[in-house]
């Protein structure tokens, strides 16, 4: 056998490892390589499998590694990518060089990032040519309020009239929509003339202490392209097959940067060019975070030939939950079909129950955790039970209706439209309510049912877990509750990290503002004020005192900076160098408390460890990029220091996308709750909840469950809200009734 054949059997047999166990659309997908593809993946048919043995199947086609770029939405997403794909070229004895993510590598790796961090890296290299320092900092949500707050001082602007959220807000819709402040009277929303003003003053600000903020980059390297056509030659050159993961949850600056990167006419013109985007519309759920739903459904309007592939079989849910699924969907008639099937042969019913309030509704969770879990015997012969509930026509009737609570407050009187719709009944059971047959078990050790580290509490709105956790805590269950709060949030940690960033730039007046005042004695707001147009003019009449206390903490800080290689060496100096340590125990005098805030602190180490691995790299590069990589991280991407007690997890509708779990509870479906009554009134909006709803039945593998109240406390009243209209035509006939 000669040299050629031999390559072609060992070419032969790669393709088939990389390509083995995808079905036929799947298939399809991982060899569309050319041109532009569009993959409508429903819910659990595999499309990270199928991104990464694309990634793959490239590399192994004799692709060069960095010239593919693959996007996603979480930095943990891309982290997960870049393990499989690395684990997949393995497999056929193709070895990546290990590359640390946060150094620059066009050629040995492909490059899988969040657009967040892809536009970092852009303005890191090139952000110099629209004015902006290399070591640019990234401003979080916290400091930006603040600088808003100071310009509503500049402009005696009344906080009780305005609120600083609606700027930032305000602010974000022109920075998604690609509008500087000099263009923000075309934000597409009526806004008073005094949102631009307070826009300008803030761009000029962030510019001035070469600073960006979440959306700028985004909106930075789409203006710097726009700007630079060498540059942007650069970059099309650097990465001719562009890949993007959850395109449903693509803004209007996010598909325009990638057609600055991959346009249509170069990518007709050049069969050695791809763009690949992979999305499920139906759940398109971020709209009250700029993604918009008619990205992915006029795609092949934006690229003419595009080929579309539907992956549609599932491989996560049984049958019962992808048919519910499905029904939701009906909703929605702009939904492209998918009819999502599964060969899992397991059959278990989706159950629903009529809760008499959310105290009952919380019980029955754990009634119905400790049948499945306790009693897993008696939880399958009563899933059949013809003792279910099944509540016709004629008991709605006969059912007693609530008394109607009058209120002034407008806010928790907009859910009392929903009693005078006519398609509602309250349930017999609001007064006769019958208790169930046996109660919670109290003997239960929760500790130790390790199903609870794949149940879920999925909720529409946060103010819903209340009761949940109240019931939990009660009957001693262990749960987490999954919330936007990150650790990073954290006081201290803030504090700390915004000593980093004046170290990194030293043009960072927002993180001086922030420090300054907890390591100098006696400076107010007044003072902190002068300090800060002293460093702006050192002729500035600054008394004595406080220009002493200053240069002695600057010559502290610079000492600190020239003495340390590591990263975590020096963050420990400064601590103490620059009076930070002596601050915390001031602040909080408990030795307890003051321990846990060290503690906290002591978590960054565990970050930056990973940076101190390379000694070859500047230290002020590394704090760069360290600094980076942390504000671009999300809640779920941080370990908090868990302990090993399985807990059932609880969280809203929006967190638990992406996300999967053999149990799920969806509580509160019901008109008001879910949809949500905001909707009602938005553009699109009943169509965007029908969507959550689908998110939230497709979390399940095996055991779904849904819930509604006949009354709950809301707003502190006790109001009655109809079953969700999402759900109420398909009960009884897609979803069991129970007890």
């Amino acid at each position: 056998m000669t040299d050629t054949s031999n390559n072609l059997e060992i070419l032969k047999q790669y393709k088939q490892a990389l390509l083995k166990g995808l079905n036929d659309r799947q298939l399809e997908a991982v060899e569309a390589l050319t041109g532009s593809t569009l993959v409508i993946a429903g819910a659990g048919s595999g499309k990270t499998a199928v991104l990464t043995r694309r990634v793959a199947y490239l590399i192994s086609k004799g692709q060069t590694p960095g010239e593919i770029l693959c996007l996603t939405f979480t930095n943990k997403a891309a982290r997960e990518m870049n393990e499989r794909v690395r684990d997949l070229l393995q497999s056929i004895k193709i070895q990546l060089p290990y590359v640390p993510p946060w150094k620059e590598d066009y050629l040995t790796n492909p490059l899988l990032a969040t657009f967040h961090s892809l536009g970092v890296r852009i303005l890191r290299e090139f952000g110099e040519k629209i004015n902006l320092r290399p070591e640019f900092s990234i401003l979080d949500l916290d400091d930006q309020k603040k600088i808003i707050r100071r310009i509503f001082k500049e402009l005696n602007v009344d906080k009780k009239k305005i609120q600083p959220n609606l700027v930032s807000y305000f602010i974000s819709q022109c920075k998604q929509e690609l509008l500087e402040s000099k263009d923000s009277r075309r934000v597409s929303k009526d806004f008073l003339p005094i949102f631009h003003q307070i826009y300008q003053k803030y761009e000029a600000i962030l510019q001035e202490s070469s600073i960006v903020d979440f959306d700028d980059l985004l909106l930075k390297p789409y203006l710097l392209l726009k700007a630079n056509p060498g540059v942007l030659e650069i970059l099309r050159n650097r990465w001719p097959h562009i890949m993007i993961d959850e395109f449903q949850d693509t803004n209007e600056a996010q598909i325009e940067l990638i057609k600055l990167l991959q346009p249509y006419d170069l990518l007709r013109k050049d069969p050695q060019r791809s763009l690949f985007v992979v999305g499920d519309d139906a759940q398109s759920i971020y709209g009250f975070r700029g993604s918009k739903i008619e990205i992915i459904l006029n795609f092949e309007e934006q690229y003419p030939g595009t080929e579309e592939i539907i992956l549609n079989q599932n491989y996560r849910s049984t049958q019962k939950i992808l048919d519910l699924a499905e029904q939701v969907l009906t909703h929605n008639p702009k939904q492209k079909k998918k009819a999502l099937f599964t060969e899992n042969e397991t059959a278990v019913d989706v159950h629903y129950y009529t809760a008499r309030n959310d105290k009952d509704e919380a019980e029955f969770v754990i009634r119905t955790m400790a049948q499945l879990y306790c009693m897993p015997e008696e939880a399958e012969e009563s899933s059949g039970s013809e003792d279910d509930i099944h509540l016709d026509s004629s008991d709605a009737q006969a059912a007693p209706t609530p008394q109607r609570s009058v209120s002034n407050d407008p806010v928790s009187s907009m859910f009392d439209l929903y009693l005078d719709d006519e398609s509602f009944s309250p349930s017999a059971s609001l007064q006769n309510y019958q208790p169930t047959s046996w109660s919670i078990p109290a003997n239960i050790d929760w500790g130790k049912v390790k199903e609870l580290d794949s149940t879920a509490v999925l909720y529409r709105t946060h103010s819903q877990s209340r009761a949940i956790e109240e019931a939990f805590l009660q009957n001693r269950v262990p749960y987490k509750l999954v919330s936007g709060t990150r650790f990073l949030d954290r006081k201290e940690i803030k504090d700390v990290m915004s000593m980093l960033k004046f170290l990194a730039n030293g043009n960072d007046k927002v993180a001086l503002r922030r420090f300054l005042p907890l390591v100098l004695t006696g400076v107010g707001p007044k003072t902190l004020d002068k300090i800060m147009a002293y460093l702006d003019d050192y002729e500035y009449p600054l008394p004595p005192k406080h220009q002493e206390q200053l240069l002695h903490l600057i010559n502290k800080l610079q000492t600190v900076w020239t003495e340390h290689t590591r990263l975590i060496d020096l963050t420990k100096d400064l601590l103490v160098a620059s009076g930070y340590a002596r601050y915390l125990k001031g602040e909080y005098p408990n030795k307890d408390e003051y321990e846990a805030r060290m503690e906290n602190i002591g978590e960054i180490f565990s970050l930056m460890f990973p940076f101190d691995q390379d000694d070859q790299i500047p230290l002020a590069e590394r704090l760069n990029q360290f600094l980076a990589q942390v504000a671009l991280m999300t809640s779920q991407e941080l370990n908090e220091g868990d302990d090993k007690t399985p807990k059932i997890s609880i969280m809203s509708l929006h967190q638990s996308k992406g996300l999967e779990f053999e149990t799920v509870f969806l509580v509160g479906i019901e008109d008001g709750l879910l949809p949500h009554i905001n909707s009602l009134i938005e553009p699109g909006g009943v169509e965007e909840e029908v969507r959550l709803a689908y998110v939230g039945v497709t979390r399940a593998k095996k055991h779904l469950y849904l819930t509604s109240a006949d009354s709950r406390i809301t707003f502190g009243q006790i109001k009655a809200n109809p079953i969700s209209r999402i759900f109420r035509p398909f009960l009884d006939t897609y979803v069991k009734r129970t007890k």
